[in-house]
């Protein structure tokens, strides 16, 4: 009875505390709760940050990055090998780094044929930039002709001589139209230097005359001092330089653009050719071609070495009247200068027909396309 008194005293004296005393209670209960709440808190923190960095661990050894646990390092190669050992203890060599014969040899062979499908290429534009200098020539020996004929009212003599026909030897006054058109040029000291009251071969004239004209010498044509690779169209076919010819530069001529009835857009003014000894002061067919033959009929091959001064013609040599056709060292054709300033590339399988109606000043023939 006395234990159940206890308890009932202690209920009653529980029961009748203050409020004072029921908040600490209540307090000392809040307490406890979130100390235990706290210590749960820390734990699960501590178990996130371990499984954290065990997932951290794993993917660096994924990537292939050090992790703490590191593998131990193999055993040194034997002395004098150059293999090492693989996890079962087996040897195995290793393969030394570098080209062997077969794979230099393999790589310089194609290099090599890649030099050989490279090499025409180069050479085609190269030629294709000659044949543009070429071009651009032809069209500054037209503005020269147009401004000698505004000048004078007529175009230059083909060549000035007093007899003819024309020989083509080192003897006579021989004076060419490219010399009559050199201030039109921009060569005005070449001209200067040159002694009209005496002929072209004579020893006063042939400093000038041996001079070197970048705008008288096609590109792909080599040569020497004194060359030119451009001649003017004395006549339609072939036929000594003379008085009576059909073209536009001949012996003594003095064409107006009247006379030329056919037109100047398709008459021949200038073409290239192969290149002659007398050099480009003289007017022989070292400056003076016909359409007695097809383009490239007598072609001179590329780098044929023109000397001055010439070697004089035996009197009784039947080719020293002879003229010849328009030739040039670029495949497939040569340059033509008309008489409207234009440049025209005509091919050599062009019909010769053709060719003479262009060479013609007057013949009165339809020239059709070309």
């Amino acid at each position: 009875m006395g234990g159940v008194n206890v308890s009932l005293r202690s209920l009653t004296l529980q029961r009748d505390l203050s409020p004072r005393d029921s908040q600490g209670a209540k307090w000392a209960r809040r307490h406890r709760r979130g100390a235990v709440f706290s210590w749960l808190r820390l734990n699960s923190d501590r178990q996130v940050l371990v499984a954290s960095s065990r997932v951290v661990t794993s993917m660096s050894v994924a990537r292939g990055a050090p992790s703490d646990v590191r593998p131990p390092l193999p055993d040194p190669p034997p002395a004098g090998g150059g293999g090492s050992e693989n996890p079962r203890g087996r040897f195995v060599q290793r393969r030394p780094r570098g080209f062997t014969i077969a794979e230099l040899l393999v790589v310089i062979a194609i290099i090599s044929v890649l030099v050989m499908l490279l090499l025409p290429a180069v050479q085609q534009v190269r030629e294709a930039a000659r044949r543009a200098q070429c071009r651009n020539n032809l069209m500054q020996i037209g503005l020269a002709l147009h401004n000698y004929e505004m000048s004078h009212e007529r175009l230059p003599p083909g060549s000035v001589n007093p007899t003819g026909p024309i020989r083509t030897e080192s003897k006579g006054y021989h004076m060419s139209w490219l010399v009559q058109i050199m201030p039109q040029l921009d060569q005005p000291n070449v001209f200067a230097h040159i002694d009209f009251s005496v002929g072209i071969y004579d020893p006063v004239n042939v400093p000038a005359v041996s001079s070197v004209l970048p705008i008288l010498a096609c590109p792909t044509q080599g040569g020497g001092g004194g060359r030119c690779s451009y001649a003017g169209c004395h006549h339609d076919v072939e036929a000594p330089i003379d008085v009576d010819n059909h073209g536009v530069l001949y012996l003594n001529s003095s064409i107006r653009y009247r006379d030329i009835r056919d037109g100047a857009a398709t008459t021949i003014f200038v073409g290239e050719h192969g290149g002659d000894a007398l050099g480009w002061a003289s007017g022989t067919r070292s400056t003076l071609r016909n359409a007695g033959g097809p383009i490239n009929g007598g072609r001179v091959p590329p780098g044929t070495v023109i000397s001055f001064p010439p070697v004089e013609a035996a009197a009784d040599d039947p080719l020293a009247l002879s003229v010849g056709g328009f030739s040039s060292a670029h495949d497939g054709g040569a340059h033509f200068l008309l008489g409207d300033g234009s440049v025209r590339f005509l091919n050599s399988f062009v019909d010769l027909n053709v060719l003479q109606s262009l060479a013609h000043r007057a013949d009165g023939k339809i020239s059709g396309d070309f």
